[in-house]
């Protein structure tokens, strides 16, 4: 019982690195979605033997930087598409 208490405990960086695709199972988030993340450096990921892994430590940065909003945004919104008139005479 004393195990699981200290492993509670334990600092992020004791747990081994989590794969992308588990990581993409256990939070619901899609390829694309992470491959975003990724990019713009919102989630860094090592690569090991041409696989990428998450520390629980890159977790719990991307948690507390998500909980103190540092990427809330305004969502953007598409204009709408002007329909062209067939046969119409171009505005000049």
């Amino acid at each position: 019982m004393n195990a699981l208490k200290l492993e509670s405990h334990a600092p992020p960086d004791y747990y081994p690195p989590m794969s992308l695709d588990v990581f993409m199972r256990e939070t619901g988030l899609t390829a694309a979605t992470l491959w975003r993340y990724r990019k713009k450096g919102w989630l860094r990921t090592e690569n090991i033997s041409g696989r990428h892994y998450v520390t629980r430590a890159e977790i719990q940065n991307f948690n507390n930087r998500l909980r103190a909003g540092e990427f809330a945004g305004e969502p953007t919104n598409p204009t709408p598409r002007k329909e062209s008139v067939a046969g119409a005479a171009p505005e000049i």
